[in-house]
């Protein structure tokens, strides 16, 4: 089963345009889809420093050679690729490689070593190799590196720093591509140590704030902003509840990113790295964020009672990343996951999010379908790196859509239960929102006493036969609030009426309908600035068909 979050889906996305911050630009490799660390790749790619082959494949489970490595380690140390043309070669069995200059200059800086006078530039490098480069070009002391106790040392160093964070192999082993570059991304997200052997203590360069600025920032000039992802293409947390356009992510406090993020960001303390207007890498989690799911409410109150965490009167709550208050916490169901963040690691919760879904299975990948409770919706993934495969179980989500009509917030809501059960839905919503639904609501649905395209606006009634609208009406106990009826005709004769309102409509009422849906959203804006009355003289009049 998929996770929480990253494997969630939606029914329906909304988006907006959005200008802002332009990504560097990359590539997308015909093997993206078996890149285990993209961030990694994605920065290093967009930084210059890796690239894929002639094919178009990156090769992310290829060796990397010690050549390769050599030549990392110079783009990545030195302030110009021509830097290592000067460098004077050491090594005997280097002349023929197309490396030589990175590997002299690698040695001159003491990066890299070699035994006998060979370099063997063609052999492969090991997970503990390369983070001993690593740790030299951030400034450690090369001579802790060396000897019988080098290893145990390198360990120790590139454990305590993240070096090897996201590792999982034995690192004696020979590093792919792919590790590779998560080993150097983790390294450089280290601050730089100026001097570390002075008095045994190591010095960092700090910025104004005393905040640690990486190897990062200080090698390439890029310039970091850390703050709530607060919006993107999925869904948004700000009051207006708009989506923003695809490629598109917003941080709290400032502009928006031309970048695309999924779903599982939303509320977390981000990194995005910026350099001349463009975004350079993917957004990555802030360091000192922590962050929990829990299935139920009873577990985040325990946590909060054993394991010194609080929620605060500024701890901000969303159901379905929709604004809501605390009170949430006491209607969570078994399809509810609450996920809890600290940004700054105080022990204070400052975001609670509350998400619904259930588990559903892929029926098709293109389009993307599952299966639910016997019926099949079509979906859009949450997470733009994730791949499906028929068969794959993962968590389907009804996110509400929400924005502002004339100054007037509304919230957009299909029920997904079977029709005849749409009350109980209703109801919650209501329920949840604390709204009057006599007052407050507007049901759409479909009527087959009325012709194909044809609208009817009523602000009470009876159920007239709709087993919908009589689940509502029971659930509600009142048939006062205002419904929108779009016609869909009456079901041919000898038809069973569920394969006629399940079915497909002809041609020519495929038109009507869709028509009548347009004057539908036009009549729920009306209702909404006018009232219901000017409604009703406006559309309850026959429209004239062909």
């Amino acid at each position: 089963m998929r996770k929480l979050l990253c494997g969630l889906l939606a029914a329906v996305l909304i988006c907006l345009s959005a200008v802002g911050c332009l990504a560097a630009d990359t590539v997308d490799f015909t093997d993206q889809k078996d890149i285990q660390n993209n961030n990694a790749v994605r920065m290093l790619c967009d930084l210059g420093l890796v690239s894929g082959y002639s094919d178009g494949n990156f090769g992310p489970q290829n060796y990397i050679r010690r050549e390769e490595v050599a030549k990392l380690m110079a783009l990545l140390s030195s302030a110009s690729p021509e830097a290592a043309q000067n460098a004077a070669s050491v090594f005997y069995d280097v002349s023929d490689s197309w490396a030589a200059p990175y590997i002299s200059y690698c040695a001159e800086q003491e990066i890299i070593v070699g035994s006998a006078g060979k370099f063997r530039p063609a052999d492969r490098v090991t997970l503990r190799e390369l983070a001993k480069m690593l740790l030299v070009i951030l400034g450690e002391d090369p001579s802790r590196y060396t000897g019988a106790d080098w290893a145990m040392h390198v360990d120790e160093d590139a454990f305590s720093k993240g070096i090897y964070a996201g590792i999982t192999a034995s690192y004696s082993e020979a590093a792919t591509r792919d590790e590779a570059c998560l080993l150097i991304y983790n390294a450089m997200l280290c601050p730089k140590v100026v001097d570390a052997s002075q008095s045994g203590v190591q010095q960092y360069v700090l910025d104004a704030l005393m905040n640690p600025m990486s190897y990062l920032e200080i090698r390439f000039g890029l310039t970091r902003y850390t703050a709530t992802l607060t919006g993107n293409e999925c869904a948004d947390l700000s009051s207006s509840g708009s989506k923003l356009a695809a490629g598109q992510s917003k941080l709290a406090g400032h502009k928006e990113f031309a970048i695309s993020t999924d779903l599982s960001l939303l509320g977390r303390s981000v990194d995005i790295y910026v350099k001349d207007g463009k975004v350079f890498g993917v957004p990555c989690y802030a360091v000192d964020e922590i962050y929990y799911t829990f299935s139920d409410a009873a577990a985040l109150k325990d946590i909060c009672a054993t394991g010194g965490f609080r929620l605060t009167d500024s701890t901000e709550y969303y159901y379905n990343y929709t604004r809501s208050t605390k009170d949430i916490l006491n209607a969570v169901t078994d399809n509810d996951k609450i996920t809890v963040i600290d940004h700054d690691g105080d022990n204070a919760f400052d975001i609670v999010l509350v998400t619904n879904s259930r588990p559903a299975t892929v029926t098709s990948v293109s389009p993307l379908t599952v299966e639910l409770g016997g019926q099949s919706y079509t979906v859009q993934p949450f997470c733009t790196t994730d791949t499906f495969a028929v068969g794959d179980a993962v968590y389907y989500s009804l996110v509400c859509g929400s924005g502002y009509i004339e100054g007037q917030k509304v919230i957009l809501v299909k029920p997904q239960t079977y029709m005849n059960l749409s009350g109980g839905p209703v109801r919650d919503m209501a329920n949840y929102f604390k709204i009057d639904p006599e007052t407050e609501m507007i049901v759409i649905y479909d009527d087959i006493d009325l012709e194909p395209g044809q609208l009817r606006i009523r602000k009470k009634g009876s159920a007239g036969g709709h087993n919908g609208i009589k689940h509502i009406i029971q659930q509600l106990g009142t048939q006062t609030f205002v419904r929108i009826k779009v016609g869909v005709g009456a079901k041919p004769k000898g038809w069973d009426l569920a394969d006629h309102v399940l079915g497909r409509f002809s041609s020519g009422d495929r038109k009507l309908v869709d028509e009548a849906i347009e004057f539908a959203a036009d009549a729920v804006e009306k209702i909404i600035t006018d009232g219901p009355d000017a409604a009703m003289n406006e559309y309850n009049r026959k429209r004239v068909t062909e």
